[in-house]
């Protein structure tokens, strides 16, 4: 069982010292899943390997910061809903990062995400905090984000 790999239990420990650590100098703490490009149809066959295994712990890092009260955000289920729509690319073809498509999807599906977290009345963060500004992208050949 997943539960039981040691794993699992090193990953905990360390996400609650890491947490440790940004509660102590006030910085907010954020989990996001990024999904391997398997889960949603641009591996090429040969690269199937471990997909059920990696995907079966996606369950069980949520629970993790669920008990650690970290904000968790998970890209999956939008990356598979865009490529069931959408026969292009979200990933370059040799190489499993995210192409321009990719990470424009990232950004919409995780815009609101942050804001959310990273706003002071929700953080606990300074009023002077660079966190307090909120996050938008200009649509042209080169996305810039801009406070």
């Amino acid at each position: 069982m997943i539960q039981d790999d040691p794993r699992i239990t090193v990953m905990e420990y360390l996400l609650s010292e890491i947490q440790s650590e940004c509660r102590n100098k006030e910085v907010p703490l954020l989990m996001v899943r990024v999904p391997y490009r398997n889960e949603f149809g641009e591996s090429p066959p040969h690269q199937l390997t471990n997909l059920e295994l990696r995907s079966s712990y996606r369950p069980t890092i949520r629970s993790i910061t669920e008990r650690l009260d970290i904000p968790f955000h998970d890209l999956s289920s939008p990356f598979v809903k865009w490529k069931q729509a959408n026969e292009s690319r979200l990933t370059f073809e040799y190489d499993a990062h995210w192409n321009e498509a990719g990470h424009k999807l990232a950004f919409e599906r995780s815009r609101d995400f942050l804001n959310s977290h990273l706003a002071p009345s929700s953080s606990g963060l300074p009023s002077n905090n660079r966190l307090e500004t909120q996050i938008t992208i200009e649509t042209n050949e080169n996305p810039v984000i801009r406070e």
